[in-house]
């Protein structure tokens, strides 16, 4: 058995064609002398090529009845033993006898029994070899040189040393798979964890959410009792005598008529002869939030005007030229008085703001001469130009920290006006013609009356309107 001829490419020629034998090419080894050939070569010789062996074919025949073994050919990376034709350790094998071959001229059969005799393989997968009988193996234990014994043995540690390696390999990646399994069960718990007391803010909020759609139930309802204890306290006091307006006559007040909000304004009367408007809260369904500019203008007979809870701005020019209107009630709620509201109602003598007003538009009060007490809230930022003019009557009046603007000529012709102030100066923001008739200033002054200006409730209303009815 002789070796193997390779070319400078590294592939084994085929003894019969003369060309390599690739990777990708079926091919045959002879059950003699163990040489591979093509197998279309083999086929078309009808045996083998090689001239040493004994079962050499001298010339082409269509005979194959001394067909050797045929075996799939190899794939890219070489990994199919020439013998067994499996995958596996004898594949490495194959390969590494490749190279002694070439080198020693060592059956390659034998070469490949050996090694697989030197890792303890006592048969190849697919062929009952017994490597103790086999003579090629006894072949190769002979003609082996010292070399190529000291090679295999090489060859041996290096695949004992890679299984070492490999074995640890394995622990320590058994290892770090069983810590990220104990990270993942800690990861897993805290999760749970999290999502139990998740669970718990969730069903809280929603005990929360239900509280609170409990209390504001509760107050609307509260709000609706006001309203109606307040509408009963009206007509039990009479007031419906005077004829022209009760606190669920809605029909003599002019409202606006728009359809995508949810509240409505007052924006006229049907009367101008009124002498009493008390204004309900709700009209056709709706909060009643405004009183629009010019609602009330030259009601020459108004005299009482009662305001709910629910309006919070009196527009512009809402009361000009009620000249025999004497009574204002302003609820808590209302936060802005209009430019010239009450203008030119020069029967008014006294009216209290309530600490929601913040904003005191110019030509207010103007001209109100009968004007003896106004009470500011304790909220007022701003009192505009000419506000207060010509209010002959009008003797005191306190202005709040919380006045951060006072436009010119707010106090002209005050004649008998004092001005007390909570600040110990004017500010910068202040107009310096905001006093422009010198009235006296306290300043630093803390107001003295101890009367609450948060807003005006039920009973304070039908004192109010018996205070009216005495006069009339």
């Amino acid at each position: 058995m002789g070796g193997y001829e390779t070319s400078g490419s590294g592939f084994i020629i085929c003894k019969i064609c003369g060309r390599d034998i690739m990777t990708h090419e079926d091919f045959v080894l002879c059950p003699d002398c163990a040489s591979p050939f093509h197998k279309g070569c083999w086929r078309v010789r009808g045996g083998c090529g090689n001239p040493n062996c004994k079962s050499f074919v001298d010339k082409q025949t269509s005979n194959a009845s001394a067909m050797g073994k045929i075996v799939s050919s190899l794939n890219e990376n070489g990994e199919r033993c020439l013998q067994c034709c499996e995958y596996g350790q004898a594949s490495v094998f194959y390969k590494k006898a490749l190279e002694y071959d070439s080198k020693n001229s060592i059956s390659l059969l034998g070469l490949v029994l050996a090694e697989c005799k030197a890792q303890g393989l006592t048969q190849l997968e697919g062929m009952d070899i017994d490597l103790e009988k086999s003579e090629a193996y006894k072949s190769a234990l002979v003609n082996g040189s010292s070399a190529l014994k000291k090679s295999l043995e090489d060859v041996c540690k290096k695949i004992k040393t890679r299984k070492e390696e490999n074995e640890k390999r394995a622990r320590e990646k058994a290892e770090r798979i069983e810590k990220i399994k104990n990270s993942l069960s800690q990861v897993t718990d805290k999760i749970n964890a999290n999502e139990k007391q998740i669970d718990s803010l969730v069903k809280e909020e929603e005990r929360i959410k239900k509280e609170i759609d409990t209390l504001r139930g509760q107050v609307e309802s509260l709000n609706k009792d006001k309203r109606t204890l307040e509408d009963q306290l009206f007509v039990l006091d009479g007031i419906g005598v005077y004829g022209d307006v009760t606190p669920t006559d809605s029909k003599k007040f002019i409202v606006s008529k728009s359809l995508h909000r949810l509240d409505t304004t007052i924006i006229g009367v049907a009367d101008k002869n009124i002498t009493t408007a008390i204004i309900p809260s709700v009209i056709d369904g709706k909060e009643v939030c405004e009183i629009g500019i010019n609602a009330f203008k030259d009601c020459k007979k108004l005299r009482l005007v009662i305001l709910p809870n629910t309006v919070t701005t009196i527009g512009e020019s809402a009361f000009e030229g009620c000249e025999m209107l004497s009574m204002v009630v302003i609820h808590y709620g209302v936060t802005e008085i209009g430019l010239g509201a009450f203008m030119g109602c020069i029967s008014l003598a006294s009216i209290t703001l309530p600490d929601s007003v913040r904003k005191i538009e110019g030509y207010a009060f103007w001209g109100d001469k009968s004007l003896q007490r106004i009470t500011l809230g304790k909220s007022v930022s701003s009192i505009g130009e000419r506000t207060f003019w010509g209010c002959d009557s009008l003797s005191s009046i306190f202005i709040p920290r919380s006045v951060s603007m006072i436009r010119k000529n707010a106090f002209e012709n005050c004649h008998t006006l004092t001005i007390r102030c909570e600040r110990k100066a004017p500010m910068s923001s202040w107009d310096e013609k905001w006093n422009p008739s010198n009235r006296p200033v306290i300043w630093g002054k803390k107001d003295n009356d101890s009367s609450d200006t948060s807003g005006v409730d039920a009973q304070d209303t039908v004192t109010s309107i018996r205070k009216f009815r005495s006069t009339k």
